[in-house]
């Protein structure tokens, strides 16, 4: 008998999130990686990935970020909440909104 394969180690800067997951967890995680992330210039780098599944959160996408929907089409992962980037740079300044990556998930915002 072979052993199961082990997780994948994908380092610190990646963070994969499944469903059975609490929101709240994967809130404090999100959270966290974008208060480190507010900074234009900074050396910070985040991967979240999202398993298929629904999640009830709210993601903030801040520089060097990217957001990943795991599934085989992005109807199999489902954010209820809100996705955004926001101006983080003085007098609300969005002109420098980018290096920042979503993709493969759907999104049903609320608020």
């Amino acid at each position: 008998m072979t052993a199961p394969p082990a997780a994948p180690d994908f380092g610190s800067n990646v963070v994969v999130f499944r469903a059975s997951m609490q929101a709240s967890e994967i809130q404090a995680k999100i959270d966290a990686v974008y208060a480190a992330q507010r900074k234009e210039f900074g050396s910070e780098r985040s991967a979240l990935l999202f398993a298929p599944g629904d999640y009830k959160i709210d993601i903030p996408v801040g520089f060097y970020t990217q957001v990943l929907g795991l599934g085989a089409s992005p109807d199999e992962v489902r954010i209820t909440g809100n996705l955004h980037s926001d101006a983080t740079l003085p007098n609300n300044n969005a002109t420098c909104t980018f290096w920042k990556t979503v993709e493969g998930l759907n999104v049903a915002p609320t608020g």
